[in-house]
């Protein structure tokens, strides 16, 4: 008789934990899309710049991003690369601007600079790639590409 009523208690714990894990929706990745970019300081071996983000969370739940491995890529060139490490806490359903500090430097930005000069009617490719690293609600990690045309001269 005890030995029903145990498995008949187990059964029912099986049960409820699969039921909650059937209720749980998986985790939406973050969208990311492209909002700006700013100079903060220009010098003549160096660049400074600020690309500004904004990040959405389509989750009923709170994700925090841990850090943000970045590359810029601008007409096939590989412009820049670095890592956000701020932590970044987005609410459920909502959407957060995010701005990254950017530097380049002249032997990387001249030959664009030859590029646009040479036909500044023809705008740039972009290619954004992003990591982003989640610790919560469970550590995972999105790569994003984001693609685009930069157009200076409009």
């Amino acid at each position: 008789m005890l030995q029903k009523i145990l498995i008949n208690i187990a059964l029912v714990n099986v049960l409820l934990v699969l039921s909650a894990c059937a209720a749980v929706k998986p985790l939406q990745e973050p969208e990311v899309s492209f909002a700006g970019l700013s100079i903060s300081s220009l010098a003549l071996d160096q660049q400074q710049f600020q690309l500004k983000f904004d990040v959405s969370n389509p989750n009923n739940q709170t994700i925090v991003i841990k850090s943000m491995d970045y590359v810029v890529t601008v007409a096939g060139k590989r412009l820049a690369e670095g890592k956000h490490g701020k932590t970044i806490r987005l609410v459920a359903n909502a959407q957060q601007a995010v701005a990254i500090d950017v530097t380049t430097y002249l032997n990387d930005t001249l030959p664009l600079f030859g590029h646009m000069l040479a036909q500044p009617d023809k705008p740039l490719d972009y290619v954004f790639g992003l990591k982003l690293r989640l610790s919560r609600p469970v550590p995972f990690t999105y790569n994003i590409s984001q693609e685009g045309v930069l157009d200076l001269f409009k």
